[in-house]
């Protein structure tokens, strides 16, 4: 049971917790369901569900990256190569940093900034604190004419970052993240939450714009 507000409560239920149902009805329901379902069907948590924007386990995307002995993140190792994707909209921009080791083929999500209504200047900020303005960022420019997409780009390299206009080639960026994700060649930092909750849970405005961003960097960062 979980406390939402004073006197409301949220309680969950699942299979497991049906008293009727035997043991053997409950694993032969399991082994019949998708895994990206089964928190939901089995154990009752509604946070996994037919809506997902990539039908992946949230455990299976997330990585926790090498500490040191003090418990702080080492480095991202020089010899990766590093991109950055941007997407800009009115309601939220997010910005995901990512980094490529090409000896394994994986791609990784080492860190993620949202932002709600903020001007180019106070977004950029932002990117900068996440050293975002060492590497190229592919930019989406959604919801503006070509026109004006090519303007806003302008205004963020005025803040001093080398934006790039996006591959909007949306299906086949699709398929590339999906296929990294369902191989493990797609992994997430751990303390990018956002991100991992846009790529195993719903397709809400800022889950649009990570996976729209993480589809466009894809394509390139193996490239």
């Amino acid at each position: 049971m979980t406390e939402l507000f004073t006197g409301r409560a949220l309680i969950t239920a699942g299979m497991k917790h049906a008293a009727h149902l035997s043991k053997a009805q409950i694993d032969e329901a399991r082994d019949k369901t998708p895994q990206y379902l089964r928190a939901a069907v089995i154990d009752g948590d509604p946070t996994m569900g037919a809506g997902n924007v990539y039908q992946v386990v949230r455990s299976d995307v997330e990585y926790d990256y090498i500490r040191d002995s003090k418990g702080k993140y080492i480095e991202v190792p020089a010899h990766w190569k590093r991109i950055g994707g941007l997407d800009v909209g009115f309601n939220c921009t997010a910005f995901l940093a990512g980094a490529y080791d090409a000896d394994s083929d994986i791609v990784y999500i080492t860190d993620e900034f949202f932002s709600h209504k903020q001007p180019p200047a106070v977004v950029a900020s932002g990117i900068r604190l996440r050293k975002g303005d060492k590497y190229p960022i592919m930019t989406d420019y959604a919801g503006t004419d070509q026109s004006d997409g090519k303007k806003l780009i302008v205004e963020y390299r005025k803040e001093k970052l080398d934006c790039r206009p996006a591959d909007k080639a949306v299906e086949a960026g699709t398929h590339a993240v999906w296929h990294r994700l369902s191989t493990g060649r797609l992994r997430v930092f751990k303390h990018c939450t956002e991100t991992a909750n846009t790529s195993c849970i719903s397709a809400t405005s800022t889950a649009s714009s990570s996976k729209r961003t993480t589809t466009e960097w894809t394509l390139c960062a193996t490239s």
